[in-house]
């Protein structure tokens, strides 16, 4: 857009087809090395910039999910492991009151654990 090329203008350019550059801007395909030069020279950028940008914003994205799914997975085994906890101490005393104090305790070892990591 920078450069007031349109897909079918930037196709001409780099010698190939209008398909090939909706391909590459979708992520669908990566342009080969003698493109990658073709390209940063039109654009006036490195092949560096232009094959780097985005792609560690990307990983880093995808470690944060996978370290929310983790955390949202240690919450849930914790309040199991309360409520278990709780379970037994409610049989064990035979008063109801242990069960909360139990969820309390499996939810308060999730975070201090999640603490020491």
């Amino acid at each position: 857009k920078e450069k007031g090329l349109s897909q079918e203008g930037l196709a001409e350019l780099a010698n190939v087809s209008r398909q090939a550059v909706s391909k590459w801007e979708s992520g669908q395909a990566q342009p080969e090395l003698d493109k990658l030069l073709i390209l940063s020279e039109i654009f006036e950028i490195t092949i560096d910039e232009l094959v780097k940008e985005g792609y560690s914003d990307t990983v880093i994205g995808k470690k944060k999910e996978e370290e929310e799914e983790e955390e949202d997975d240690d919450f849930s085994y914790s309040i199991i492991g309360g409520v278990l906890i709780g379970m037994a101490l409610m049989i064990a005393t035979g008063n109801a009151m242990w069960s909360a104090v139990g969820i309390f305790l499996g939810l308060g070892l999730n975070y201090i654990l999640k603490g020491m990591r």
